[in-house]
């Protein structure tokens, strides 16, 4: 049985850009924010979020292990990761706790990459990337153990899918 995930990171605000997003993904089985939301929580309650350097009276963790498609997820915003490069302190958290997939935001920049045998994902920010790239997201699709993982770009109006 397939699992699919939309992943969001950085929207600062923009409770259009999110709406946007769960509307054009009815079938998502989770929407995850990897923080900075910057909106009160309860605008967004189908949302599981990690609190951002941005998300100031937010109660959400900084952290969440979780378990989906019969793998264990690390999430994150990334900004409270110590240690040079703060990605290696990344794959280091995401395998203490045993995880095959570590997602995070902060750097609103697009990442899909390995690192130590776990697959790393930032979806990029879905409100300005700072890489010049348009907004994204990502949706991730978990089956029989493989992940498979698409960027999504943002348009006005709405998200617009494009693989990459």
């Amino acid at each position: 049985m397939k699992t699919r995930l939309v992943v969001m990171s950085d929207s600062h605000g923009d409770d259009d850009a999110v709406d946007s997003i769960i509307l054009e993904n009815p079938d998502a089985d989770a929407y995850l924010h990897c923080g900075d939301l910057s909106s009160p929580e309860n605008y967004h309650p189908e949302l599981v979020l990690v609190k951002g350097n941005n998300d100031y009276f937010s109660n959400a963790p900084y952290e969440r292990v979780l378990h989906f498609g019969g793998i264990k997820i690390y999430m994150c915003h990334s900004h409270k990761l110590y240690g040079y490069p703060a990605r290696k302190a990344l794959v280091r958290k995401a395998k203490e706790y045993g995880c095959a997939l570590a997602l995070y935001g902060h750097t609103h920049m697009y990442d899909d990459s390995e690192a130590d045998g776990v697959r790393v994902l930032n979806p990029g920010s879905c409100w300005h990337n700072r890489d010049g790239r348009e907004p994204s997201y990502a949706i991730v699709d978990i089956e029989d153990g493989e992940i498979k993982i698409q960027r999504v770009v943002c348009f006005q109006g709405g998200p617009n899918r494009q693989q990459m």
